[in-house]
């Protein structure tokens, strides 16, 4: 259980690491302790967000954040995440996840058939004098909990980096990251009141880490205040 974010996903279970395991120990005192914490509504749920195309990934898009910079250090620490929750994603799935087409670069990826440009893959080591991919208006995905600030007044919820989630611009570890909760699991919206986990996760959940350059502002309506002491399931409606 994370020392502050008060929900566990196990992220056991890897099967291989290429680098010495990451042993930094849980914060004492994390970034985001007593921060309120926020359920993302799903599509069709109260006032969540009603744009998502079927068979789509369900994602949620800052107002107002800037592009970031998808570095080599990230891409590596992102895949890492992935893997060790899901031992069974290839690294070549982890690229179709993360693609142009998809969602986080949102036509700043590779294998984009709309600019047929190509950015750099450290993961797979493909394309590496290319620019490098970017991830797109700080996008999360609903059915999962994020910690922020409200703003009543003009009906936005505030999400920091370095509080929310992973700062880029002074990336934290791995096992930080996923003790304070900086992550989310990436869903579909299928139709009517139904999501689904991403293929590429074999029948299995696939997560993503999530980055913040700057303070992010999210429409409030997006959002449940989540109280109850039992964490959601990110495939299920509430409301």
């Amino acid at each position: 259980m994370g020392a502050n974010f008060p929900y566990s996903i196990s992220f056991d279970g890897a099967t291989y690491q290429e680098k010495p395991v990451d042993t930094t120990p849980p914060s004492t005192n994390p970034p985001n302790a007593g921060r309120d914490i926020w359920r993302c509504l799903h599509k069709n749920e109260s006032t969540g967000y009603d744009k998502t195309p079927y068979g789509m990934p369900e994602v949620r898009p800052s107002v107002d954040a800037r592009p970031i910079d998808f570095t080599e250090t990230m891409q590596k620490m992102h895949w890492e995440a992935m893997r060790l929750k899901n031992p069974t994603i290839s690294s070549t799935q982890w690229r179709k996840v993360m693609d142009c087409e998809r969602w986080a670069t949102n036509y700043h990826g590779w294998d984009c058939k709309k600019t047929a440009e190509q950015r750099a893959d450290f993961v797979n080591g493909r394309d590496l004098d290319k620019p490098l991919p970017q991830l797109m208006k700080a996008i999360i995905m609903g059915g999962s909990l994020y910690t922020g600030v409200a703003d009543y007044q003009n009906n936005l919820l505030w999400m920091y980096p370095g509080i929310d989630g992973i700062d880029s611009n002074n990336l934290c570890t791995l096992n930080q990251a996923l003790d304070y909760g900086w992550f989310f699991e990436c869903i579909s919206w299928e139709r009517d009141r139904i999501v689904s986990m991403f293929f590429q996760g074999n029948g299995d959940r696939v997560y993503s880490l999530f980055f913040l350059r700057e303070p992010s502002s999210y429409p409030l309506e997006w959002f449940q205040k989540w109280t109850d002491p039992n964490p959601p399931d990110p495939l299920k409606y509430y409301l």
